[in-house]
């Protein structure tokens, strides 16, 4: 998607990784630029496929016993997966419209799908360094700031990931796996998520439109600046904190 593309191309670009994987469901959909550099490992990973976990970990095992890469871990990962929308439904605005169908979907893909990314790849982190988890959520799954009302389903599996990323912290301190563990709101971005609910160019000044690279940078930089210390906690794309 918009965010996870851009977020490919930051740290491409502007950061000292060894090298980047890139998971998808769909590898046909990441752009040939990315697909094709030397730097990146493109992953099959599809949770209606069990096997695709298992070889996708293993071609990650692989390559660290190739390469002998300095951290023998993974440094970062990022979880991009979201869902508001699809031909098939638009966010609820009244209790009437809520369906089985659509609460489902979004969970699973807003909430199940990156945490059951991370418990495939969480033992490949035992990497010397400190490794960033980040878990792209949303201010609208903040209970303490839902003045609104409306988006049940995407507000309810958003405040689900927030969850499952506070007890996932909980438990790596619990281990003494070297890891901060973090929630992040990227912000209101020009992406197919959320097009159909901006007018671009839209800037107000509580609220203005990023681009997808804007928005990337702005999260990693808010990962890089949190150490362990401050892992469990949930921030903003500008860096300020947020209410679970």
């Amino acid at each position: 998607g918009g965010i996870g593309q851009a977020m490919a191309d930051v740290l491409l670009d502007q950061y000292a990784f060894d090298h980047l994987f890139l998971a998808a469901r769909n590898l046909e959909k990441i752009p040939l630029h990315l697909a094709n550099s030397p730097q990146i490992t493109c992953i099959h990973f599809d949770f209606d496929q069990i096997e695709s976990i298992e070889t996708g970990t293993q071609t990650i095992k692989d390559w660290f016993k190739n390469n002998q890469a300095d951290s023998s871990g993974l440094d970062f990962i990022v979880n991009t997966l979201g869902v508001l929308h699809t031909d098939e439904f638009q966010p609820e605005k009244r209790l009437e419209s809520l369906n089985m169908n659509q609460l489902l979907e979004t969970y699973k893909v807003n909430a199940a799908l990156p945490i059951l990314c991370i418990q495939a790849l969480l033992p490949l982190c035992r990497g010397k360094n400190l490794t960033h988890i980040v878990n792209v959520s949303a201010k609208v799954g903040s209970i303490g700031d839902n003045g609104l009302g409306g988006w049940y389903s995407y507000r309810a599996s958003k405040s689900a990931l927030n969850m499952l990323t506070k007890t996932l912290s909980i438990e790596c301190k619990q281990r003494k796996i070297n890891a901060c563990v973090l929630a992040i709101h990227p912000g209101t971005v020009k992406t197919n998520l959320s097009n159909p609910f901006t007018n671009q160019g839209q800037k107000t000044s509580n609220k203005r439109l990023l681009e997808a690279s804007e928005s990337a940078c702005a999260i990693l930089k808010v990962a890089f600046d949190q150490t362990q210390e401050q892992s469990g906690t949930f921030h903003s794309w500008n860096g300020e904190p947020l209410p679970w």
